[in-house]
């Protein structure tokens, strides 16, 4: 029994299609203040090249159904036009009172909101299951828990209405995500170029 899911796992990779995201400036300069200010709670930041924004998060997918992906990603990279998101606020999820993500919000805009929906649509034909909720937003941090909840709020609130950047959107890419005990690694499988 042990051997066939040692054959599975070799046979699987962990996989998410997402827009890459090159932070400006003004946002690491933020992130790199909050971690000094909040050093005292156990935060993980996410490393600044690992910064995206997820369209879909697969899990495990069997290596030779790769392919077909792919190429469901060319077909929709092929229709949708090369667009600009703008990256503003601060929030977190679930609340206040008890976060466990810190991220910044995206602007939704039409092309955007396409991509999103052309992606749900495409690969539910291929058995995937859909994300029907479409809450743009990029992780900077997780948490499991904040001690001074009074304090990491304060240290939030004045970025909470800030514009960071505008973004213009090229292309997304399909990642694989390897799992290490220092953090993960993102892999980038191939890049699907939107239409110029």
């Amino acid at each position: 029994m042990s051997q066939i899911i040692i054959f599975f796992v070799k046979n699987m990779k962990r996989l998410f299609v997402a827009i890459p995201i090159i932070p400006s400036q003004k946002l690491l300069e933020t992130v790199e203040k909050l971690k000094k200010t909040l050093s005292f709670e156990k935060i993980k930041w996410v490393e600044k090249q690992n910064i995206h924004f997820t369209l879909h998060f697969f899990g495990d997918v069997f290596e030779k159904n790769i392919p077909n992906l792919c190429t469901v990603f060319r077909n929709i990279s092929a229709k949708i036009p090369v667009f600009q998101i703008s990256i503003n606020n601060l929030g977190v999820f679930r609340n206040w009172n008890s976060p466990n993500v810190l991220w910044a919000g995206i602007e939704k805009s039409e092309h955007f909101l396409t991509l999103f929906n052309e992606i749900q649509n495409e690969i539910e034909k291929l058995d995937y299951q859909r994300e029907n909720r479409f809450s743009p937003h990029l992780t900077l941090a997780r948490m499991r828990e904040v001690n001074d909840k009074i304090a990491f709020k304060n240290a939030i609130s004045p970025e909470i209405n800030t514009q960071f950047q505008h973004f213009e959107v090229k292309y997304f890419t399909l990642f694989e995500s390897i799992l290490r005990h220092e953090g993960p690694i993102y892999k980038s499988l191939e890049n699907f170029s939107l239409k110029k």
